[in-house]
Order: C-alpha cells, then sequence, then structure tokens
C-alpha cells in the first residue's frame, strides 16, 4: 500500500444516493442539476497544473454546496487567502459539490489527476482504507486539540502522508467541526433499551453502534429527513451539532436533543491534493499551503464553537428545545460496541494497524492527563459557585 509502485487502482463511487457517505446527501438535487456541467468539463493533465499568465492553477472539488455554513464557506475562504497571499501566482478555484464532478467522486478524481484538491472528511473515502477513518472522527477516540496533537507532535502526520501516498494524495489538517450532539429524538430515549427499534436516520460508524443496539437506520438528505421526522417516518435523527443543525430544520422535527456526541467528537477536515501535484509544486507554495491550513484549522474550529454555542441557546430558549443526555448504562453499551469497531478497522490492514497502535497509544496517555488535566478542571468548573458575580 506504501510503495509508489503498488498504487491500488481506484474505482469509480456509485452514484446513486444510497451509495453516497455520510452527510454528502446534503448536497441533494444539486448534484443532478450540475451533471450537465460534469459532462461538459475537460479533464486536466495529472503531471502538471494548468498555467495562466505564468500563474498556477488549481482547480479543488468540495463535498459541500458553496453557501453551507462552515465547510462551504471554509473550502472558499481557504481557497482565497492562498491566492491572495501568493500574489496570484497560485490560485485556487474552487468546485462545489456537482459543478466539476459528482460529490461521492471527488477522491477518485483527485487522485486520477482529473482534479487538482478537495475539500472533504476523510471518512468519505473509507472504501479504499478503512484506516482513512482514523484522520476523521473516532467514537470515543480523541478531543479535537488531542487529534491535532497527535497529527502534529505525536506522528499522525507520518502515518496520515504514508497512507496517502500510496493513495495518490497528499492530506494537509485543515479544519475541525468540534464536539456535535449524538441526535434528535421524537420521544425521550435515556437509556440503550429505549432504542430498540427505533428508526434513525445516521449513517458511517455511529450508525454500525447503533445497529448493534437494535436500532434501523436510514440513509436521508437534510430536507428529507426533517419531512420524515415531522410524518413519524423517522424515531430520530443525527446531523452535525447546534449550528448546522438548526440551520436545516432538524429541531422543526423532533424536540428532544441528546448528547454527548460519543461517535464524533469533532470531524477532521482535510485538504487532499494529488500526490504529483503537490511533488511539482515549489517549496514557497507549500509551505503557504501548509500554512494557510493550519490557519483554517484554529479558524474553523474556532467558527464551530462560536456558531454553536449561539445556536444552541437558540434552539433551547426560541425553540423549545429539550436537552437530554443518555445514561452511563447506554454510553457503556455504546462504548464498547465502538471498541469492536474500531478495532476491526485497526486491524483491517498492515498499515491500519500501525495507525491504530499510535492513535491508541496517544489517546491513552491524553486520557491520563486528562483526569488531573481537562477533564477535571470542565468538571470542576460545573460546581455551583458564583463566577463573576
Amino acid at each position: 500500500m506504501n510503495k509508489k509502485n503498488n498504487k491500488p487502482e481506484l474505482k469509480s463511487l456509485a452514484s446513486d444516493t444510497k451509495s453516497l457517505p455520510r452527510r454528502q446527501l446534503i448536497l441533494g438535487a444539486s448534484a443532478v442539476a450540475s451533471a450537465s456541467i460534469v459532462a461538459s468539463q475537460p479533464a486536466i493533465a495529472q503531471k502538471t497544473v494548468n498555467l495562466v499568465r505564468n500563474r498556477k492553477v488549481l482547480r479543488m472539488v468540495t463535498s459541500w454546496p458553496a453557501d453551507l455554513p462552515g465547510l462551504g464557506t471554509a473550502a472558499q475562504r481557504f481557497a482565497d487567502r492562498v491566492t491572495r497571499l501568493s500574489d496570484k501566482k497560485l490560485v485556487i478555484k474552487v468546485f462545489p459539490a456537482g459543478e466539476l464532478v459528482s460529490a461521492s467522486q471527488n477522491f477518485d478524481s483527485v487522485a486520477k489527476g482529473e482534479a487538482h484538491l478537495y475539500h472533504s472528511f476523510d471518512s468519505y473515502w473509507q472504501h479504499y482504507s478503512q484506516a482513512l477513518n482514523f484522520f476523521a472522527s473516532i467514537p470515543f477516540g480523541m478531543s479535537p486539540g488531542e487529534f491535532n496533537a497527535w497529527i502534529t507532535y505525536g506522528g499522525g502526520q507520518g502515518l496520515w502522508d504514508e497512507l496517502g501516498e500510496g493513495l495518490g494524495i497528499k492530506p494537509l489538517l485543515a479544519g475541525n467541526t468540534g464536539y456535535q450532539m449524538a441526535g434528535w429524538f421524537r420521544k425521550p430515549a435515556d437509556n440503550y433499551k429505549d432504542l430498540k427499534g427505533l428508526k434513525m436516520r445516521v449513517q458511517g460508524i455511529g450508525g454500525e453502534v447503533f445497529q448493534r443496539l437494535g436500532v434501523r437506520t436510514e440513509s436521508l438528505n437534510a430536507t428529507d429527513t426533517v419531512s420524515a421526522l415531522e410524518n413519524n417516518k423517522l424515531d430520530a435523527a443525527e446531523w452535525f451539532g447546534p449550528w448546522l443543525d438548526e440551520h436545516f430544520g432538524l429541531h422543526k422535527g423532533a424536540k428532544y436533543y441528546y448528547g454527548p456526541a460519543f461517535h464524533e467528537p469533532g470531524i477532521a477536515i482535510v485538504v487532499g491534493f494529488n500526490r504529483k501535484v503537490w511533488d511539482e509544486l515549489e517549496n514557497d507554495h507549500k509551505e503557504l499551503l501548509q500554512v494557510v491550513a493550519e490557519a483554517e484549522n484554529h479558524r474553523v474550529l474556532a467558527e464551530f464553537n462560536a456558531k454553536n454555542n449561539q445556536a444552541l441557546a437558540r434552539l433551547v430558549n426560541d425553540h423549545g428545545v429539550e436537552l437530554r443526555k443518555f445514561d452511563d448504562d447506554t454510553l457503556n453499551w455504546l462504548g464498547t460496541e465502538s471498541g469492536k469497531i474500531v478495532a476491526k478497522i485497526g486491524n483491517s490492514s498492515s498499515q491500519a494497524k500501525k495507525i491504530y497502535k499510535s492513535y491508541k497509544n496517544f489517546r491513552s496517555k491524553a486520557l491520563a492527563r486528562g483526569v488531573h488535566g481537562e477533564n477535571a478542571f470542565l468538571k470542576s468548573r460545573l460546581l455551583p459557585f458564583k463566577f463573576a458575580p
């Protein structure tokens, strides 16, 4: 997998909605409406980027609509900053989901050189390597801060680069959605026994975990999810967190909002470059891209944290949402089943085993420190003393 001469053959993803990774279904009709555009776009030469008046022009495909808060807007901001800070010597043109290729083909198109880079979650592409999940989000895994530390100082970036090289990709960490929520429920479901038999819109590893507790899972886009909740065709639904959940109107179909998001303590955003295109870039352009990605990684997480705080207050105060929490028995069940699934992913290949071992070791040390560090502080902050009376 990690040898340059042994790149796996990348097969195109199916285009039907059932095959789309979780949350790419938010695109809905936009990908269909852009089909004629996709068909008319010429392929890009893999060995070099386009040159226009001595400017290097890169095409970036994304997994989001252009105006999707926090994600589509972050992709455009990344491109704009690179273009501006390079004095337009390195220009990134953004093609939101469906405009150049369908959302499900982003990774495939970049790996083959039909586009130059993508802005997405790497868990979307786990059918190429299940190990990619470790560079997106893992149930009961690391917090965004811990994940950043692992990537930057714990060997994570090197392992990610090694994995990406075998797939024809150079990955850069460029954001994180922060702590999410476990989902919306039409009726209270505090205990795992209340989950059995429910019909829930949830996908990915989280969906597998819920299935093991007797939940029937569905894959729907945002609009259909809200409608299904309102019409009693769904009992529950998981999406992102307060900011985007409010944006899509999940609160219109259910009023019980559960946490914590055991399955996604924060999804990492990746900017993935075609490896050959990356290698051909000048060193100063590589450094610029890395610096902008690091800045975006901080900014995106800060934006999600700020906007989630604001949205949660509106959901409770203006929309009558009731916040609830799974009990400890349920979290133990969810944790046990999550561990089994993550172990299976971590042993899916020799390369996955290396990544899994590194991830587990770093997480273990973070947990040990957290007992007397962050976790202890957060618990102490909940005590009923008056702050700045």
